[in-house]
């Protein structure tokens, strides 16, 4: 009895080990979305807002800098729209904007895609702001 009750301990404390190291894993692989962050390959610096919907708004000096962060936040959650052309958007992706579980953005976007509907773009009030300054690299 002593046996079993040492096994289903042990079980317990390795199950819940292991739903925190998995928690902690995907949390840390979400990207940053707030603050300030160095890039090596910009010349100025780039402002990047999204709002509660994770949609983008990106404000850069020039379109090289403004391509670059058009390319980090598509790496970041795999997500973009053509800047000034959000209302014509449609978001086509099996998963939402993000696939990431633990994302605010999960799965949004995913029940339009079932019934066959266009996602609407057009940006809200920003929740989130993320500013690229040049330097201080990002890798």
């Amino acid at each position: 009895m002593r046996f079993l009750r040492q096994l289903v301990t042990w079980s317990v404390i390795s199950l819940v080990v292991v739903a925190l190291m998995t928690y902690l894993t995907l949390r840390g692989s979400l990207p940053q979305l707030d603050g300030h962050l160095g890039a090596d390959h910009i010349r100025a610096a780039v402002l990047i807002e999204r709002d509660a919907a994770g949609i983008l708004v990106i404000a850069a000096r020039n379109r090289s800098d403004s391509a670059f962060a058009t390319g980090f936040v598509h790496g970041q959650d795999q997500f973009a729209v053509a800047p000034g052309d959000q209302a014509n958007g449609c978001l086509h992706m099996p998963g939402g904007q993000s696939g990431h579980p633990l994302s605010d953005y999960y799965s949004r976007g995913h029940d339009d895609r079932v019934e066959g509907r266009a996602t609407a773009f057009p940006p809200g009030e920003p929740v989130h702001t993320l500013t690229l300054t040049p330097g201080n690299s990002l890798n």
